[in-house]
């Protein structure tokens, strides 16, 4: 859309013209389009952050729990995937693994799965030493 004033100082005429930035919504597009893919970035980095620090305090405490050693004191991102929750809607599910150590020498395996900012699995592979009893009866 394109407007025109025709006016004149002393009875001169110029003219000013001056076009819509939204009658063309190509263009409107181009120039949004990539601060929207920007933003969506930035919350995208943003939310991942705070689900890993979630998934550390998770780990963590879950090893706490077991007695046994959380190592290295952090978690990797294994898998991430759109999928829906229990309720229908779609979130983002993150697979953040993690080594732990029952005995300060070998490193076992566990992971945990976040629903958005929420846990929703944990699983440490703990390997249960069993000795065999002995019969002490003479």
């Amino acid at each position: 859309m394109r407007t025109e004033f025709q006016n004149g100082a002393h009875g001169a005429p110029y003219r000013v013209s001056f076009t819509s930035p939204f009658a063309n919504p190509r263009r409107v597009l181009t120039q949004i389009l990539p601060i929207l893919i920007i933003g969506a970035l930035a919350w995208f980095w943003w939310d991942s952050g705070r689900a890993r620090e979630n998934a550390v305090r998770a780990a963590r405490r879950a090893c706490q729990t077991c007695n046994v050693q959380f190592l290295d004191q952090t978690v990797a991102l294994r898998s991430i995937r759109i999928r829906r929750d229990t309720a229908g809607q779609l979130r983002l599910f993150r697979k953040y693994t993690f080594e732990f150590s029952h005995n300060g020498t070998e490193r076992d395996g566990g992971y945990a799965v976040m629903i958005g900012q929420r846990l929703a699995d944990m699983h440490l592979d703990l390997v249960v030493d069993t000795v065999p009893q002995t019969s002490t009866r003479h």
